[in-house]
């Protein structure tokens, strides 16, 4: 079995999750390619998505539904993935209901047949958000090494083909739906929403430089934005001010680092 995974990372938890998987299968000569779409060339991968029996998608769950970007990428691409295997692994705080079976009922409708579906419960990345408390480093020991078996076993589960599909059932879509309806409403609302106080911006550029929507710029020595955030919270965490936020109208008091270096 060949493995071609298309993540996106917001902040590095799925990258973590999907790199592990990577690793867990790699020991039984598993082959396992992990490409970021951020970083998709359309010309030059197609090739490898035809040579590849299973594509993995892998990404943050933001109110039971896939980021824009990811499903924009797969719209853009449905044609090459048609007739392919898929599974489906998302990375959430709590839970999702049916947060993967929802990309699940999108990549069967595109022609792919899904066979897993999994979710991996992985730190809060919303550092304006006071409700999720932001933890760091050994904070987030006993959630990591839950994640860590977590992964470990479904690595097991994949290689022996003992698959399963995690939230795809009418109670989890109700669930989901609890999230979802309201989030897919004001999610056109919160792709504007974003706030940048510039009064705190230093003009650093690290916020631009790894916008995943090239979404933030800058224009008289200001930042502004393009009204197209994917809610990934990146710009968030990395910037050296706290000058930039989402839900709140003011500056995180603590941000998400853990993973910040792995981010592509």
């Amino acid at each position: 079995m060949n493995v071609l995974c298309f993540y996106f990372s917001g902040t590095g938890n799925t990258y973590y999750v999907v790199k592990k998987i990577k690793e867990n299968l790699n020991k039984v000569s598993i082959g396992f390619e992990m490409i970021n779409i951020e970083n998709f060339d359309k010309f030059n991968d197609n090739k490898i998505i035809s040579n590849s029996d299973v594509i993995m998608f892998a990404y943050p769950i933001y109110g039971s539904m896939a980021p824009i970007i990811l499903r924009d990428f797969i719209e853009n691409n449905k044609e090459s993935f048609n007739g392919k295997k898929a599974i489906v692994i998302i990375t959430q705080y709590l839970f999702s209901g049916d947060g993967g079976a929802y990309l699940a009922r999108i990549l069967r409708k595109n022609g792919m047949d899904v066979i897993v579906i999994e979710h991996f419960d992985m730190p809060s990345n919303l550092a304006d958000a006071d409700i999720f408390p932001i933890k760091n480093g050994l904070e987030n020991k006993y959630k990591l090494e839950k994640a860590d078996k977590k992964i470990e076993n479904f690595s097991f589960n994949l290689i022996n083909k003992n698959y399963k599909k995690t939230g795809d059932n009418f109670f989890s879509f109700l669930l989901g739906s609890i999230q979802r309806v309201p989030f897919s409403i004001a999610e056109k609302k919160m792709k504007k929403s974003i706030k940048i106080n510039n009064e705190l911006c230093i003009n650093c550029g690290l916020c631009i430089k790894n916008c995943p929507m090239k979404n933030l710029y800058e224009e008289d020595k200001l930042l502004k934005h393009n009204n197209n955030c994917t809610f990934c919270y990146r710009c968030i965490n990395l910037c050296p001010k706290k000058a930039i936020s989402l839900f709140a109208n003011k500056k995180p008091k603590k941000q998400y680092t853990d993973f910040l270096n792995i981010i592509h």
